[in-house]
């Protein structure tokens, strides 16, 4: 008897049909809680998140003091500094552009660059910590880095003055580029212009073969990431048979995030989010110089430039394009998914047969006739056609009053002489009841 009962225990149950259906299904569902949960895409453009405090007494005097130092203090201080600062430099920069271009001219405008970098970086209490050295600058060199915000340029222009290829902006940012750092050789482009792009290209190539210009710092990302992703690299620098330098940048989150998404902030919504932070630390490193190997693609020759600026800076490489984020799917791609997913769900339950059992309809058995028999005498019954009459005495008297409205409404349109064509169908269903009711009370006699 144990044998048997333990036997029982241990032996599953035959399959049911909501179990074979949730199996069919499960293959879809897993599609879609993997696209729901592994969005690396939008990872790369998402800010840190806020952690909730522990709101004992003690820490929440702590946060509030600290809230009243960053608002109060810290923050009032810095905007100042900054104003007076791009103010001060501005002012600078527009009294010796008429001065005729010379080597002392661009020596001092470099020299300008470089304390511009570091008023920014003293705005938000910077602390950089380089590690290694920048090679020397020979002709058909290019430096390339990954890009979380506009304190890139920031943070390395205070080491060395580069030049930067970017998109051309407005506002505060387009009298930056226009009026402050344009002593640099600068190649601004408009990404919505297409014909602007082989123009890119040849600027790029005319400027690292002349001596005289200063280093040129590109972003192959092409837009900000948040610092904790490293998005394709476009091939674009990596294909003009230049020197390649990579540069690494870490930015350290605990004290502030420096991740700038032009689409969800301003410029100046940006710069007052680090001003009311702590202060901002990142690390910066200087990689060997990379050329181009035998046999290797340009694309691998960008991809392996990535995984080394992924691995000093602990990024996670991936291969998403940075333009999608300016993009939405269009509703013919959407269609086409929904077209796709509906087909492969009908093959999998026509295939099943145990689906297909389901999906049939049921075979009419000896208890459902007689239900159905059932049902006849009950409507045979004499409180169903006593009910049944009244009804239609009810949809008589209806149409009767219907007809009478009809006949007015033709006898006023007579007396006005006005057409008989738009009462034409209502003197027919006038004349149709009357002969219905006619016909039904003969047979009643």
């Amino acid at each position: 008897m144990s044998a048997v009962v333990q036997e029982n225990l241990y032996t599953s149950p035959p399959p049911t049909d909501a179990y074979n259906i949730f199996l069919s299904g499960l293959s879809f569902v897993r599609n879609g809680l993997q696209v729901v949960v592994e969005d690396q895409f939008n990872k790369c453009f998402e800010p840190k998140k806020k952690n909730n405090w522990n709101w004992t007494p003690f820490l929440w005097v702590v946060w509030a003091f600290g809230v009243i130092i960053r608002h109060f203090i810290l923050l009032p201080l810095r905007f100042c500094f900054l104003v007076l600062g791009n103010v001060f430099f501005a002012i600078v920069f527009t009294t010796i552009a008429p001065i005729p271009k010379s080597d002392s001219k661009t020596k001092f405008e470099r020299w300008l660059i470089r304390q511009y970098g570091g008023m920014w970086l003293a705005t938000f209490s910077s602390v950089v910590k380089v590690h290694g050295h920048l090679p020397t600058h020979k002709p058909n060199m290019i430096y390339v880095s990954n890009h979380t915000s506009i304190m890139d340029y920031m943070l390395l222009t205070t080491q060395e003055t580069f030049g930067t290829v970017g998109q051309q902006y407005g506002g505060v940012l387009g009298f930056l580029q226009s009026k402050v750092i344009a002593c640099v050789d600068n190649i601004w482009f408009d990404r919505s212009v297409n014909q602007e792009k082989g123009l890119v290209s040849k600027r790029i190539k005319d400027h690292i073969n002349d001596p005289t210009k200063s280093r040129l710092l590109i972003f192959p990302e092409g837009t900000c990431v948040n610092n904790k992703y490293c998005i394709m690299f476009k091939k674009g620098a990596f294909e003009i048979g230049a020197t390649v330098v990579p540069i690494a940048i870490k930015y350290h989150k605990l004290f502030a995030d420096p991740f700038f998404n032009s689409r969800k902030m301003t410029f100046w919504g940006y710069c007052i989010n680090l001003m009311r932070s702590w202060l901002l630390y990142a690390d910066v490193w200087y990689l060997p110089p990379q050329q181009q190997k035998e046999g290797e693609s340009v694309v691998e020759f960008a991809d392996r430039v990535k995984l080394m600026i992924c691995e000093k800076a602990h990024l996670k490489p991936t291969s998403w394009d940075g333009y999608l984020k300016h993009y939405s799917p269009s509703p013919r791609f959407m269609d086409e998914k929904q077209q796709r997913f509906c087909q492969e769900m009908t093959k999998e339950l026509l295939t099943d047969p145990e689906m297909e059992k389901i999906l049939s309809p049921p075979a009419t058995s000896s208890t459902d006739k007689r239900f159905l028999s059932q049902k006849e005498e009950i409507a045979l019954s004499p409180n169903c056609v006593r009910k049944q009459k009244e009804l239609e005495n009810e949809k008589d008297e209806n149409s009767e009053r219907n007809s009478e409205k009809c006949e007015e409404m033709t006898n006023h349109q007579k007396s006005k002489g006005i057409s008989e064509e738009p009462y034409e169908e209502y003197e027919q269903i006038a004349i149709k009841n009357r002969k219905r009711k006619k016909k039904e009370a003969g047979s009643d006699e």
